[in-house]
């Protein structure tokens, strides 16, 4: 298997780590904590295969830097997962109105992790 690029953004440290752990053994991790670092890294790095980032972050949720990959015609083709404990309802349904192409519940698990990112890498 070809090794993956995966962009992680999270303004928790605990999560950082969690989903570290859970996507080593998937290809080459990058970690940031805000929205405003993930645009800055996209623009020098546009070559990730996806990225998994926090709803809750202070500069700039996830749904709103989902819009802007999303709008992007350079890495809009990039998988994007939103995490979060907050969303009520069909949290999938929610996630993917605002153009995320997968959901992971808060508190992450490894089981819940691994199963969206299977669905794009087929690992």
């Amino acid at each position: 298997m070809q090794s993956k690029h995966i962009l992680i953004v999270d303004d928790e440290p605990v999560y950082l780590s969690v989903l570290e752990n859970v996507l080593k053994g998937y290809g080459e991790l990058k970690t940031v904590e805000s929205a405003a670092e993930a645009i800055r890294e996209l623009n020098k790095n546009p070559q990730y295969d996806m990225i998994i980032c926090d709803y809750h972050m202070p500069d700039m949720n996830g749904f709103d830097l989902c819009q802007h990959i999303k709008g992007s015609r350079r890495i809009s083709n990039i998988p994007v997962l939103i995490c979060s404990s907050f969303i009520e309802g069909d949290a999938i349904e929610f996630a993917e109105m605002h153009g995320a192409d997968g959901f992971i519940p808060k508190p992450l698990v490894k089981h819940d992790i691994e199963l969206q990112v299977k669905k794009f890498f087929n690992n």
